[in-house]
């Protein structure tokens, strides 16, 4: 289990809110690594955690499975294939995201927001495969 997902679990409180009081802690090599508001969700299997009430998360594989990372309402994520795990590895690309903030995603089929726009309302997803950027619009 992650460490999002264990704290919040033991905290029995929404991470929108929990987010507000303190920040979830990455491992050390990932929280090097990735720009500040993105966190590691789930990097043990098939099935990780949920995307917590308040953030904005994306998946390796399609119906919301395998390795995913979450980020606080508002953070950009220009290119996924620039983030890591704890273990140095990454994805390519994303192929489902969740939208659980009041805030209006964008997903691209290339880095740095290139190619055609893929709109994401608030708290909505879906699996569109092979984003590889994403950011409020």
């Amino acid at each position: 289990m992650t460490p999002v997902a264990t704290f919040v679990r033991r905290a029995g409180v929404a991470l929108g809110t929990l987010a507000l009081i303190a920040l979830p802690t990455a491992d050390a090599a990932a929280a090097a690594t990735n720009p500040p508001g993105v966190y590691i969700l789930n990097e043990q299997g098939e099935n990780g955690p949920s995307c917590p009430v308040g953030w904005f998360c994306f998946y390796h594989a399609a119906q919301h499975k395998w390795f995913s990372f979450a980020v606080l309402p508002g953070t950009d994520v220009p290119d996924v294939g620039a983030l890591k795990f704890s273990g140095g590895g990454s994805i390519a690309s994303a192929d489902s995201n969740t939208n659980n903030t009041l805030l209006r995603y964008c997903g691209y089929p290339q880095p740095n927001y290139g190619g055609a726009e893929v709109p994401i309302a608030p708290f909505s997803g879906g699996t569109w495969n092979g984003l590889k950027s994403f950011r409020v619009c």
